[in-house]
């Protein structure tokens, strides 16, 4: 990794970052995916979809500001194919649990 110019500790800290905010988005996904009223299922899809995406915001700008010139813009943007792919895991998994209830 560090020949690939990627700096391990914002990888793993990014990795770890993600897991939690998506952890939290699964759970208000579950809540609505029990809830029989449909318009709180789409409160709970969006609610959740906007809290993620002004947390990694948030954490991708004080990142910013505090690594200065020494920003990794190689782990920031794998940081990003990170968050495609656990918003991929996560819609997968949603569907699945709306295909077994259905």
């Amino acid at each position: 990794m560090i020949n690939w110019g990627l700096d391990f500790d914002v990888l793993f800290v990014g990795n770890l970052l993600l897991y939690a905010i998506t952890a939290v988005a699964l759970s208000f996904h579950l809540k609505g995916v029990k809830n029989k009223n449909p318009n709180v299922f789409f409160r709970m899809v969006y609610g959740s979809m906007i809290l993620r995406m002004f947390l990694c915001i948030i954490i991708v700008v004080v990142y910013a500001l505090l690594a200065g010139n020494a920003l990794n813009k190689y782990s920031l943007l794998l940081c990003f194919v990170f968050y495609f792919l656990y918003s991929f895991l996560e819609v997968r998994r949603v569907f699945g649990l709306l295909k077994n209830k259905i």
